[in-house]
């Protein structure tokens, strides 16, 4: 029994001198862009059927190509409608893009599809390219 607690003992203080001293490191996003996605809601008239409802995805892109031309977002399985884009400073752009997810008023909503969360853009040579976003900022919903 004194043999097997002293193992024991060995093994967890050999363990114990090898563990890392250093902190861990926090996650670091490799997106050139910050998104921010806010849904929102509407009814204008209290007594009417009426109703909207859909995701406004907003993209601030960093060191921006304006070779580059946005064609769509793609955000929780939804394709959105064709961003606006407008420059903010220089080599940065403000990109808003909004997805319709039910309308009374309008016959098309978003189309869905089986990709993950994207930027789609087209280059100077007509090519499609996206880069992903995994992180995002969500904001309270907005109710018009």
């Amino acid at each position: 029994m004194k043999r097997k607690f002293i193992f024991i003992l060995l093994i967890s203080i050999l363990l114990w001198s090898c563990k890392s001293s250093e902190p861990p490191k926090e996650s670091t996003s490799d997106q050139p862009f910050e998104i921010t996605v806010q849904h929102w809601f509407a009814n204008p008239d209290s007594y009417s059927n009426f109703t909207e409802r859909g995701i406004d995805v907003t993209i601030i892109f960093h060191e921006g190509d304006r070779t580059l031309t946005p064609e769509y977002v793609i955000f929780n399985d939804r394709k959105s409608f064709s961003p606006i884009i407008t420059p903010t400073v220089e080599h940065v752009y403000k990109i808003e893009a909004r997805i319709i997810l039910e309308s009374s008023l309008l016959q098309q909503i978003s189309e869905r599809v089986n990709q993950t969360n994207r930027l789609v853009f087209t280059n100077s040579d007509g090519e499609h390219l996206y880069m992903e976003f995994k992180e995002w900022e969500t904001l309270p919903n907005r109710y018009d």
